[in-house]
């Protein structure tokens, strides 16, 4: 019996010492600080816009789906939407109501667009222009801007030659700017240092905010960093989209992107 407790006791002790030491194991790994900012692959101003821009360019095709919510001075209003981009001359948009109703439907590409109010069994055709984009988008951004919105990018092209006027590294964001022409204009990107991925981009005319995009929720899709949400501000006319996808797909095969209107419905030419 003695020798029975002895051994009792023995493991009692050997077990008592393991949970100990998987205590002060956790207790060491959680005092431990995190990567430092050294040891993180660090890129150049130069290369790092490189890499983006290229990520930008690898996204030939985009589908998606989700919410969309839109707010101007004239319109206020949410829905669910499809799209599918074929770059770099292509959008087919769809528009959702409550229970997943057919509301709208949108061709649109470089020089022309068809639109058709599925509601009103009416369909409008012509070629594009920005109060055209305005009317079917209700917001003011070029046909290339309105692309790299939906697809959470941003054109750095302009930048690719050029050194920023002004770099610096945080501990988990990079932050670059660039005057433009006149000075007085600057241009801002936060990028993250992990992925890589752009997270906010804003322009300034004489320290007055004009515009500012903001990236949330990235996913990595062919190892580029691409983002499920996307707030982009117009400051000057006060007008703001809200970007939210469920799912995302990038470079598949897009079917129907021509948009096929009923035989009987009415098209106005605008």
């Amino acid at each position: 019996m003695k020798n029975l407790l002895t051994v009792n006791t023995k493991k009692k002790i050997v077990y008592g010492l393991f949970i100990i030491s998987i205590i002060f194991s956790f207790l060491i790994q959680s005092c431990v600080p995190s990567k430092p900012i050294h040891e993180k692959k660090i890129l150049p101003a130069g290369r790092l816009i490189k890499k983006i821009e290229a990520n930008r360019r690898k996204v030939k095709t985009f589908y998606g789906k989700g919410n969309i919510d839109i707010k101007t001075e004239s319109f206020e209003g949410s829905a669910g939407f499809e799209i599918k981009i074929h770059k770099p001359d292509s959008i087919r948009l769809n528009i959702y109501g409550p229970f997943g109703i057919d509301l709208a439907q949108a061709m649109v590409t470089r020089n022309r667009f068809l639109f058709y109010d599925v509601l009103h069994d009416q369909a409008y055709s012509g070629n594009l222009s920005m109060n055209i984009m305005k009317k079917i988008f209700k917001i003011d951004l070029p046909f290339n801007q309105l692309i790299d919105a939906f697809a959470g990018a941003v054109n750095l092209t302009s930048q690719l030659s050029r050194r920023p006027d002004k770099f610096e590294i945080g501990n988990d964001y990079y932050d670059l700017i660039y005057n433009g022409n006149p000075k007085s204009k600057k241009y801002f990107y936060k990028i993250r240092i992990d992925n890589n991925a752009l997270v906010q981009h804003k322009i300034e005319l004489s320290n007055s905010l004009l515009f500012v995009s903001r990236y949330f929720q990235f996913e990595e899709i062919e190892e580029i960093p691409i983002p499920h949400k996307a707030v982009i501000e117009n400051k000057v006319d006060k007008q703001v989209i809200i970007i939210e996808y469920r799912s995302i797909e990038i470079n598949k095969k897009l079917d129907e992107m021509t948009l096929k209107l009923p035989s009987d419905v009415r098209i106005k030419r605008l």
